[in-house]
């Protein structure tokens, strides 16, 4: 009598990256590797990521890294402005070279640029671009002007806009927090309620501020192991809240440009890994799920990582030193706000130095990156990394998902033997998704998942092997972007092993 037949499926992706977690205790929803896979294409399946474009045909600022990237709205068209090797450049198109802006005085060629649009609250003031470096420039869109140690401005590095206020670190007084006289963001002398002030922060532990961002009705402030919170509108009732009163007095931020304001929260990068920030706690981002990734980071240089949020598909972003980045951030970390969930690690022949919202021509929400070399690349677009601004060249990415092990109804007690896979998935003619099974040793074998017509379709994959424990991973390295959403193993029970 023939053996009966047994079936195991996934069919539901949404738990997303565990790399912490035994396998064995994963979820069946949960993948053991995410690499350049992206949740929420549909909400359940995977797909490999989109492409990376070069926005400019030659590098700015002889190819060495962008310190500051920003889109802003104040010259009547939305406008691109980055900083790279002490110079300002500019440009209005997605596509096409910078304009080189050459100051009197340049920015710093180290320090990561702060910049904030805001204008003075009077009737009919123009919006201004603020940078700070160690020096604070007003930029107008056509000129620049430096406006620190004018009315009493500090030489700041640090700079965030907070109740018709600008609120600035000091380069030299890095424990003080300063702002200016209510809604005039370039005055800073200090007199009555509505003038400017300063005040120490973080007495108790004597550490230097290290970002400053707002998020509902507080200005949040942070070292490496605390964030504090600032609330008010005259000089008359400012609170400071710090150490155990504030934010948090155990979890603060990596660096400068390690958080990012999202969806009602700041998602902040520590040195004990990703947290979700409010304006009373601070709570661990997908709890459990990535903490053997950030462990792993080169963490001598985990100050230069970078914090950004993709509106249009509503990620969080990390992009951080991989243990083997050459101490450039070409790792990303993606947590998908809807489903709560980690994919990843996105994997870039290039450092990403900046991230920065960007709204095409269309009204689209996207994510771009100042990078290491000098370029400024689109990040969600095409099918292959480092795509020239003419659409030529580029790399194939590499995509490797790795569900939970599976095992039949039996359990891991019986040896298993595989006769097929169906693999439920939208390909194209030119996709080469390759399906690997493994069992107890993790040895792959790969099997074509052939294409059998456009759109969602059933594939059939012959497989076959013996084992207890299934491993199944997808792979694909070609120029398309196959979407997965499920499959189902067929098999039968050899016999049952002792105990």
């Amino acid at each position: 009598m023939a053996k009966p037949r047994l079936f195991v499926s996934r069919a539901d992706f949404r738990g997303g990256r565990n790399s912490t977690t035994a396998p064995d205790m994963l979820n069946a929803n949960e993948l053991r590797d995410a690499t350049n896979a992206r949740l929420g294409v549909s909400y359940g399946a995977f797909a490999k990521r989109t492409g990376s474009k070069r926005m400019q045909v030659n590098a700015i600022g002889a190819g060495n890294p962008v310190t500051g990237l920003i889109q802003w709205d104040g010259t009547g068209t939305k406008q691109l402005v980055a900083i790279c090797n002490g110079f300002l450049y500019h440009k209005t198109t997605e596509l096409g070279d910078f304009t080189e802006v050459n100051p009197t005085i340049d920015f710093s060629t180290s320090i990561r640029q702060y910049m904030a649009p805001m204008r003075a609250a009077t009737a009919g003031a123009p919006l201004y671009l603020y940078i700070a470096d160690g020096t604070v420039q007003r930029w107008t869109g056509g000129a620049l002007t430096r406006i620190d140690g004018t009315n009493a401005g500090p030489d700041a590095d640090l700079r965030m806009p907070y109740h018709t206020r600008m609120f600035y670190r000091d380069d030299d007084l890095l424990k003080h927090i300063f702002w200016s006289k209510i809604g005039d963001p370039e005055t800073c002398t200090t007199g009555g309620p509505t003038d400017g002030g300063s005040a120490l922060v973080d007495v108790l532990s004597g550490e230097a501020l290290v970002g400053l961002e707002v998020v509902g009705s507080s200005l949040l402030m942070a070292t490496e192991d605390s964030i504090m919170r600032f609330r008010g509108f005259s000089n008359d009732d400012i609170q400071i809240a710090q150490d155990t009163e504030g934010v948090s007095s155990e979890v603060g931020i990596a660096g400068p440009k390690a958080w990012a304001r999202a969806e009602g929260i700041v998602a902040a990068l520590s040195l004990r890994g990703p947290y979700a920030v409010s304006e009373t706690q601070a709570m661990p981002m997908g709890v459990g799920k990535i903490e053997a990734d950030f462990d792993a980071l080169d963490r001598a240089y985990l100050d230069k990582a970078v914090v950004g949020y993709h509106r249009g598909r509503r990620e969080i972003w990390f992009a951080v030193p991989g243990p083997s980045d050459s101490h450039l951030n070409k790792t990303v970390y993606v947590y998908s706000v809807p489903l709560q969930a980690w994919s990843g690690p996105f994997t870039y022949p290039f450092g990403i130095t900046c991230l920065a919202r960007y709204e095409d021509a269309n009204g689209d929400e996207w994510l771009i990156a100042g990078c290491a070399d000098g370029f400024v690349r689109h990040l969600d677009t095409g099918v292959k990394d480092d795509v020239l601004a003419d659409g030529t060249g580029g790399t194939n990415i590499t995509m490797t998902v790795k569900p939970a092990p599976l095992t039949f109804d039996s359990g891991p007690l019986f040896l298993k033997a595989l006769v097929r896979a169906n693999v439920q998935a939208d390909l194209t003619a030119s996709t080469a998704l390759k399906l690997g099974i493994a069992f107890d040793g993790e040895t792959y074998t790969d099997y074509d998942v052939t294409y059998v017509a456009s759109g969602l379709q059933a594939h059939r994959v012959d497989v076959n092997g013996q084992g207890h424990r299934i491993f199944v991973r997808f792979q694909d390295a070609s120029a398309d972007i196959p979407i997965v959403h499920g499959f189902v193993l067929e098999g039968y029970d050899m016999q049952r092993v002792g105990i």
